[in-house]
């Protein structure tokens, strides 16, 4: 479940799983938060997915 006060979400996930989760998270209309990504990822560790989400939002930091 994700919070209702969360206002980015970025997904990761194998094939076409991450873009029906977008099409679902697009859909509810009491919820809007900005989507900032997108990526395909197979079979992450867990120090895997923290690296990315790590390295994804210090570059975004690092563009404003």
């Amino acid at each position: 479940m994700i919070p209702n006060d969360t206002n980015e979400i970025v997904i990761y996930g194998p094939a076409e799983a991450k873009l029906g989760l977008k099409k679902v998270i697009e859909y509810i209309k009491h919820y809007k938060p900005q989507l900032v990504g997108v990526f395909p990822a197979d079979y992450i560790t867990e120090n895997q997915m923290v690296a990315l989400m790590r390295e994804f939002f210090l570059s975004s930091e690092k563009a404003e």
